[in-house]
């Protein structure tokens, strides 16, 4: 099993996916919200299911590209780092900072709407 501290894994593509999704989600809901008109709990998951989407579509164009201009060795082209799981992984990263900007969001109307009602 390997470490957290293991140098062999420039873990920095993690973070850009992380973020794609934490950041990306804000504006799909203040977008949703105030041109499609939605309330409720779509709201919150839409920009979730988008994300996801956009990054599920990135990886399957990086890995096309990547199949197109060297068939024989895509994986070392696509940066994976020996990690057969890679594009799963960037995929559910992005999920993952897309679904805690949404949390963070959700929680933060709450507390806005009860102190407004009291």
């Amino acid at each position: 099993m390997k470490s957290i501290f293991d140098t062999q894994r420039n873990h920095y593509d993690r973070l850009v996916h992380f973020a794609f999704g934490l950041l990306l989600s804000y504006p799909q809901r203040e977008i949703l919200m105030r041109k499609a008109r939605l309330g409720g709990a779509w709201l919150n998951i839409l920009p979730i299911f988008t994300t996801l989407a956009l990054s599920a579509t990135y990886e399957m164009i990086e890995a096309l590209i990547a199949t197109i201009v060297d068939p024989t060795d895509a994986a070392a082209f696509l940066g994976s780092q020996g990690d057969q799981w890679d594009s799963q992984e960037d995929m559910f990263t992005a999920l993952a900072g897309a679904t805690v900007s949404m949390m963070v969001i959700a929680v933060l109307n709450r507390r806005a709407g009860s102190k407004g009602a009291a």
